[in-house]
């Protein structure tokens, strides 16, 4: 009968530390951090080359759209109305002839202001927010929070509503009260 050996150490399988089994490749980890690196990787994946080229597709069309419009996106055409998609019209056109394709292109600017607007105004006013709050703490920290919590127990489009009531009805206060209206999801 043999014994199994005993105090060896060729025979006790040594464990992988945690760094060494996580690293792929022999780049050290600090110089594979950051942002360009990061866009690196998420422009190396399919799903995020075909959503760049498209978001990019939009904002071209967007900027160019006097020059790719076929048509006076608000002349009226009432002979033309309620025509199909064709060669002339190619989203076809609506009930007072106007062209669906020109008001799609033309559309994508407006589109593209309210986005770019309101995630402004809710970034910067919401990370102050958050970081007053951070930097403070303590009750700085305690009043701020309870009023995000109220904001937040609102309904988004009650509290959108409420504000354009106060400001009034134009695009800039529409644009300026979503963006207060999203502040607490950044401010959190």
């Amino acid at each position: 009968m043999s014994k199994a050996p005993t105090g060896s150490t060729q025979d006790v399988a040594k464990p992988l530390s945690l760094a060494g089994a996580l690293r792929t490749t022999t780049q050290p980890v600090a110089e594979r951090t950051g942002f360009w690196w990061t866009l690196r990787d998420l422009f190396q994946r399919r799903s995020a080359q075909i959503g760049g080229l498209i978001v990019l597709t939009l904002v071209l069309l967007a900027l160019l759209a006097p020059w790719i419009a076929p048509y006076d996106p608000y002349a009226i055409n009432v002979k033309d109305r309620l025509q199909p998609p064709s060669l002339t019209y190619p989203f076809g056109t609506d009930d007072l002839g106007r062209d669906l394709f020109s008001r799609v292109i033309y559309g994508a600017r407006t589109t593209i202001q309210t986005g770019v607007v309101v995630v402004f105004i809710a970034a910067s006013l919401g990370s102050l927010i958050g970081l007053i709050s951070g930097y403070y703490g303590g009750l700085v920290d305690l009043i701020i929070m309870r009023v995000i919590d109220i904001m937040l127990a609102f309904p988004y489009i009650l509290l959108a509503l409420a504000i354009v009531a106060t400001l009034g009805p134009s695009f800039q206060n529409t644009l300026i009260a979503i963006g207060i209206a999203s502040v607490p999801s950044w401010a959190r």
